[in-house]
C-alpha cells in the first residue's frame, strides 16, 4: 500500500489499483483482492488504458516491474512460463501480475473464509495459547480481520 501511495498507482486518471467488481463496484485490488476476478482486472484495463500511452499504462508497466523485481529467483521460475495468466495481448500487466503472484501465495476460496471464522471464535482460547499477551493477541486479531476483509466477509466487532 505504502509503494502504491509514493509511486502515485492510486491517483484518479492513472488509478492501476482500484477495479470494478461483477457488480461494478469499485474495489481496492490490495485490500478487495479476493472480490475482484481476473476478469474484472482484464476487462478494466481493456477498457481504460491498454494500448494507450498513458499515465495508467505506465503505472501498469512499474507496478509489473516492481513486482517483478521483488521476487526470488526461485519464484520468477514459477511464474515465467505462465505469462498468459497475467498479460493481455502479450502485454504484461501490474495488476493482473499482482492478482496472479496473489493466487500462489493466498488461497482465495471459502475455506479460507470460513477457517478465519473459526479462527476469529477461537479468540479465547488463543489468548490463553499465548499466555495473554496482548501484542500477540491483537496481531493475531489484524490478519484474522485482513483475510476476512480481503474476501469480502463482513467483520463481527
Amino acid at each position: 500500500m505504502k509503494r502504491t501511495w509514493n509511486s502515485g498507482w492510486d491517483i484518479p486518471g492513472a488509478d492501476i489499483i482500484s477495479i470494478p467488481d461483477d457488480n461494478s463496484v469499485v474495489r481496492n485490488l490490495l485490500t478487495h483482492h479476493g472480490l475482484i476476478t481476473t476478469e474484472n482486472i482484464i476487462s478494466h484495463v481493456r477498457a481504460t488504458y491498454l494500448g494507450t500511452e498513458t499515465r495508467a499504462a505506465q503505472n501498469s508497466r512499474q507496478l509489473f516491474q516492481c513486482l517483478e523485481n521483488s521476487v526470488s529467483d526461485s519464484t520468477r521460475k514459477l511464474y515465467v512460463a505462465e505469462i498468459e495468466k497475467y498479460s493481455v495481448g502479450g502485454t504484461p500487466v501490474g495488476a493482473l501480475f499482482l492478482k496472479f503472484l496473489i493466487s500462489k501465495t493466498v488461497i482465495d476460496t471459502k475455506v479460507t473464509a470460513a477457517q478465519l471464522r473459526e479462527d476469529q471464535g477461537d479468540l479465547p482460547a488463543y489468548m490463553l495459547s499465548v499466555d495473554s499477551d496482548v501484542r500477540v493477541f491483537n496481531q493475531h486479531v489484524r490478519i484474522i480481520r485482513q483475510g476476512l476483509t480481503c474476501g469480502g466477509e463482513s467483520i463481527d466487532d
